[in-house]
């Protein structure tokens, strides 16, 4: 999959191009790289917009890093509560 991602993207699914973004240092020229590719073969998928808007949050552009979630706004997952395992 590392090699793929650079010679024949369009053979990995977004989670497999994440996997390899995964492996290079957060932030690093590899990682941003990566993120961008899934980003670019999968621009619906949200994991890709959240690691763009991570990266972008990251070099302090707040106007991209909108721009990337805003799409997540309709998203029911983005609204659901999250159960932590924690009971009152």
């Amino acid at each position: 999959a590392t090699r793929l991602i650079h010679t024949q993207p369009e053979k990995l699914s977004v989670e497999e191009m994440i996997a390899v973004t995964n492996c290079h240092p957060m932030y690093s020229e590899a990682f941003n790289e990566c993120a961008g590719i899934a980003f670019k073969f999968y621009p619906e998928a949200p994991i890709a917009r959240i690691y763009m808007a991570a990266i972008a949050l990251h070099k302090n552009d707040t106007s991209m890093a909108t721009a990337y979630l805003s799409h997540l706004l309709d998203d029911y997952r983005a609204w659901r509560k999250h159960d932590t395992g924690r009971r009152t």
